[in-house]
C-alpha cells in the first residue's frame, strides 16, 4: 500500500470541494477539541458510554464466560431456540381445586424417576422440547388443551426459525400433564398461524387458529386427530386476532379483535359476533366494538373462556406495559345480542420473584383451564422471561453506532474501540436475554434445596448469599442451618424463594448433614455461605448431578495420595485427577447423604469431626466411597468464577491455612483407618464431552 501524507489528503479534498485547506484543518482541529467545548463534550459522552459498556461486557464475561457456555440446551445440529425479538415463550402447567387456586407443578411435588426430576418443574414444554424432537422452534406459546379420556393434548403456536412464521404444533401427555411428548405439526400454512382454539362440536373436533395475516378467520376439522386437519370453512372474512368461541344459552359467541378496523386501538379493541352454530353465519353484536380503549384493560383475549360455579369467565391479556404483560380474568354478567357486561375478578397465578431467571418472570399472556376426570383442575399457561422488543433494542443501538461511523470525520479510532465494547455489553444486556436458564435433563427441569451452615458473626455473608442464590432458577428453598447466636429475622433477608432457618441445639459441624424431613427435594446443594459463584455454574452442577444422583457432584476437587497429606486443588491438577470433592460446594442426594452420615457406622467419624471442629466434608467423602464400592463416588464441575467472601469478613474457620491443613491431614489418616483408603481411586479431569470438568 502506498503511504499518503495528511497534507496530500487535504489538498485532494480542496480540489474536489473547492474549499480551502485552512478550512478543513480548522474543522479537523475543532473536532479534536481545540476549537471549542462541543467536541470535548461529545468525546466525554462517548468515553463515559464506552466505559460503562466495557464494565457490562467484563461483568458478562465473568458471569457467562464463553469457554463454559451452554452445550446441551438444544441439539447441536439444530436451528432452534434462536434469540427472537418476540420473546422466548415456553409453557407451564398448574393444578388446583378450582381455576382460581392453581399452583405450579413444582409446588405439587410431582416426581419422575426416569428423568431424575425430583420434583418436576416448569416449564414443561419449551423450544428445546420441539427442537430436540426434530421440529426446530424459537418459542412455543398460545397453548390450548384438549382432553380425551386420560390423554391430554396441547395445541400451541411454534415459531419456525427458518420461515419466521408461526405453525401449530401438538404435544401429548399420558401422565396428567407432567410429561409432554411433541407429536409434530398439526397445521402448517403459507402464512402465520397462532392461537389454535380447539373444541368439539357434534362429535367432530375443530380448530380455529388465528390467520389475521390472511385476513380471514378459518375453521379446520380433524380428519385424523391430532395431526391431520382439513379446511372446513372460512367463517369470517376479517383479520380477527386471538379469537375465542363460547357456547352460551343456545348460541355461539365469537370474541375477537380487529386491529384493521377504522379507529381501532391496537390490543385495546374487542368485538363480539354470534351464531346458532360454529359454522355461521355470524352476525355482529349491537355494541361492537365492546372495547376500544387503553391496552391495559384486558380487551384482547388471552385464552379459552371457562365456566366455574355457574359463572362464565373471559380471559384477557393486559398489554399496558408491553405486549402480553399479564393475564386478567373477567366474569361475564350479561351476554345477549344487545348487551354485554363483564367485571374483572381477582386472579393471580403463583410466580417467583427471580425476574429474568424465571421462565415467566417478564410476562404471561395465555391461559387455558380444564377439569380432569378426577375432578382436579389443570391449567396451561405460557410465559416469557424477556419483554417484547429486547432484541430490537439491541439492534437499534448498533444501527445508531453504524450510522455515526459512516459519517465522514465522525468516528475516531477511540470511538471505534468503544463500539466494540458497546456491542459486547449491549449483547449481554439486551441482545441475549440477560438471564440464567436451567439445564433440562431428558426433557424435564427440576429444583433443589440450597443449604448453608452459619452463625451470628457471619450475618453479612448470609445476606449477600441469600440475595444472590435465591435468584438462581432451580433453587426451590434455602435452608439456613443456624449453629450459634440469635438467628436473624426472615425480613432481614432479601430472598426470591422461601427461607427456613433451622436453629440447632449444639454448635457442631455435624449439623450440616442432619436428617431434615422438611426438605421437599431429593437434591440438596450444600454451599458454604462465603462462596459466591455465578448461577450458571450452579445450574451446570445440578444438571450433572441429575445424570448421576448417587454421586457427590461439586466444584472443589482434591486428590489424596498414599501420604495422606491434605493439599489444595493445585496438587490434584498436577496429578491430573481427583478422588474427593469438598462438600462446602456440592450436590448430593439428601436421603443417601444424610442417612449414611447419621448412621451408626459413621458415629466414630462424627466424634472425630467434633474433636477437630473440622472435616465433616472429608468424612462424607469417605462414607460415599465406602458405599459406592468400586464405582465412581464423586464428580467435578469446573466453576467459571468463585469468590471467597470470608476474606473480607475474617470469620472463616480455615483462616490459618497451615493449621487447617494439618487438622485435615489428621482426618485423612483417621478416616482411612475407619472406612478404607481413597488413594486407590482417581478420576481424571476432562472426562466429559461438554468440557464442564476441564
Amino acid at each position: 500500500m502506498m503511504e499518503v501524507s495528511s497534507s496530500s489528503v487535504i489538498n485532494t479534498t480542496e480540489i474536489i470541494t473547492g474549499k480551502s485547506s485552512w478550512s478543513n484543518n480548522h474543522r479537523y482541529n475543532k473536532y479534536l477539541g481545540g476549537g471549542g467545548g462541543s467536541g470535548r463534550r461529545f468525546l466525554f459522552f462517548v468515553s463515559c458510554f464506552g466505559f460503562y459498556a466495557l464494565v457490562s461486557a467484563t461483568y458478562a464475561w465473568l458471569a457467562f464466560p464463553p469457554h463454559l457456555g451452554r452445550t446441551d440446551h438444544v441439539s447441536s445440529s439444530s436451528l432452534g431456540c434462536i434469540e427472537y425479538n418476540e420473546g422466548s415463550w415456553s409453557i407451564g402447567v398448574y393444578y388446583g381445586d378450582s381455576p382460581f387456586s392453581l399452583k405450579p407443578i413444582e409446588s405439587i411435588n410431582v416426581w419422575r424417576n426416569d428423568t431424575a426430576a425430583w420434583p418436576v418443574s416448569n416449564p414443561v414444554l419449551t423450544c428445546a422440547s420441539l427442537t430436540n424432537s426434530g421440529l426446530p422452534s424459537n418459542f412455543v406459546a398460545d397453548p390450548f388443551l384438549y382432553v380425551q379420556g386420560d390423554t391430554l393434548y396441547i395445541f400451541f403456536e411454534t415459531m419456525n426459525p427458518v420461515t419466521s412464521q408461526g405453525d401449530i404444533g401438538v404435544a401429548e401427555s399420558i401422565d396428567n400433564g407432567a410429561t409432554w411428548k411433541p407429536l409434530g405439526l398439526a397445521l402448517d400454512e403459507a402464512w402465520h398461524l397462532s392461537y389454535p382454539f380447539v373444541f368439539n362440536y357434534n362429535g367432530e373436533i375443530y380448530m380455529m387458529p388465528e390467520s389475521s395475516e390472511l385476513g380471514q378467520l378459518r375453521l379446520y376439522r380433524a380428519v385424523n386427530f391430532p395431526l391431520s386437519w382439513k379446511l372446513e370453512k372460512v367463517i369470517l372474512k376479517k383479520p380477527l386476532v386471538d379469537s375465542t368461541m363460547i357456547h352460551h344459552q343456545g348460541n355461539y359467541w365469537l370474541f375477537g379483535s380487529d386491529h384493521s378496523s377504522f379507529g381501532a386501538k391496537k390490543n385495546g379493541q374487542l368485538e363480539i359476533w354470534y351464531s346458532s352454530t360454529p359454522l355461521g353465519p355470524w352476525k355482529p353484536h349491537k355494541k361492537n366494538p365492546v372495547y376500544n380503549g387503553k391496552r391495559n384493560v384486558g380487551a384482547r383475549n388471552g385464552g379459552r373462556a371457562f365456566l366455574h360455579d355457574g359463572n362464565l369467565y373471559r380471559v384477557g391479556q393486559d398489554c399496558g406495559e408491553n405486549y402480553g404483560k399479564r393475564l386478567r380474568i373477567f366474569k361475564i354478567e350479561v351476554l345477549s345480542k344487545q348487551v354485554y357486561r363483564e367485571v374483572e375478578v381477582p386472579f393471580a397465578l403463583e410466580r417467583t420473584y427471580k425476574g429474568r431467571n424465571s421462565w415467566n418472570g417478564a410476562r404471561q399472556h395465555h391461559f387455558d383451564v380444564q377439569q380432569l376426570s378426577s375432578g382436579e383442575y389443570i391449567g396451561i399457561v405460557d410465559g416469557d422471561r424477556v419483554s417484547s422488543g429486547d432484541l430490537e433494542l439491541h439492534c437499534s443501538i448498533n444501527v445508531v453506532y453504524e450510522l455515526l461511523c459512516r459519517q465522514k470525520n465522525r468516528c475516531t479510532p477511540e470511538f471505534g474501540k468503544c463500539g466494540v465494547f458497546l456491542g459486547k455489553g449491549i449483547r449481554y444486556i439486551y441482545g441475549g436475554s440477560g438471564a440464567v436458564e436451567s439445564y433440562p435433563f431428558k426433557g424435564h427441569l427440576s429444583q433443589f434445596t440450597l443449604a448453608t451452615m452459619t452463625y451470628d458473626a457471619r450475618l453479612w455473608n448470609l445476606k449477600m448469599y441469600v440475595k444472590h442464590y435465591s435468584r438462581c432458577p432451580s433453587v426451590k428453598e434455602i435452608v439456613v442451618i443456624w449453629n450459634k447466636g440469635p438467628p436473624p429475622e426472615l425480613t432481614d433477608l432479601d430472598s426470591a424463594v422461601p427461607v427456613r432457618i433451622r436453629v440447632e441445639r449444639l454448635n457442631t459441624l455435624n449439623n450440616r448433614f442432619n436428617i431434615d424431613p422438611l426438605i421437599k427435594t431429593r437434591a440438596v446443594l450444600e454451599l458454604d455461605d462465603d462462596i459466591m459463584m455465578p448461577c450458571d455454574d450452579i445450574e451446570k452442577g445440578f444438571r450433572v448431578w441429575r445424570e448421576h444422583p448417587e454421586r457427590l457432584v461439586g466444584f472443589y476437587p482434591r486428590f489424596v495420595d498414599q501420604t495422606m497429606t491434605y493439599s489444595a486443588e493445585k496438587f490434584a491438577r498436577s496429578h491430573n485427577g481427583y478422588n474427593m470433592i469438598l462438600t462446602g460446594a456440592a450436590f448430593m442426594d439428601a436421603g443417601l447423604a444424610f442417612g449414611v452420615y447419621q448412621s451408626d457406622k459413621a458415629k466414630i467419624g462424627r466424634e472425630f469431626v467434633d474433636k477437630q471442629f473440622n472435616c465433616e466434608d472429608v468424612l462424607l467423602n469417605f462414607l460415599y466411597a465406602n458405599a459406592s464400592g468400586s464405582g465412581k463416588a464423586v464428580e467435578y464441575v469446573r466453576p467459571s468464577l468463585a469468590i471467597d467472601t470470608s476474606k473480607f469478613s475474617g470469620v472463616a474457620i480455615s483462616g490459618n491455612t497451615n493449621q487447617h491443613y494439618k487438622k485435615r491431614s489428621e482426618c485423612l489418616r483417621r478416616f482411612s483407618d475407619l472406612y478404607g483408603r481413597l488413594s486407590d481411586r482417581r478420576w481424571e479431569f476432562g472426562g466429559r464431552k461438554d468440557g464442564w470438568d476441564l
